[in-house]
């Protein structure tokens, strides 16, 4: 199986070599706080970079039919643009 398309339990190390952790929900933006409140300044919600959101969590598709997994692909697709713009904005280093 390929490592890369394979799910993965979020580490404090993970989180600490981060640059931009996108979680899908709030409840994953609070997990990943809780794991490492440092991160407050790196973690943002995908739905953020979406033009319009009528909601500010993309449900975890997880154990869910083919549509449900289509749907989310769907959600997530609309905020790469967004994502793409914001990456290409300088930052100040940390």
């Amino acid at each position: 199986m390929d490592p890369l398309k394979t799910s993965k339990l979020l580490t404090r190390a993970m989180i600490a070599t981060a640059s931009l952790i996108l979680p899908l929900t709030r409840s994953h933006a609070d997990a990943i706080l809780d794991l490492d409140p440092n991160a407050k300044n790196r973690v943002r919600l995908l739905s953020s970079f979406a033009p319009e959101t009528k909601t500010p969590d993309i449900p975890d598709p997880i154990g869910g039919t083919l549509e449900t997994y289509r749907q989310c692909r769907d959600q997530i697709r609309v905020c790469i643009p967004g994502i793409i713009e914001y990456l290409k904005k300088p930052r100040l280093q940390d």
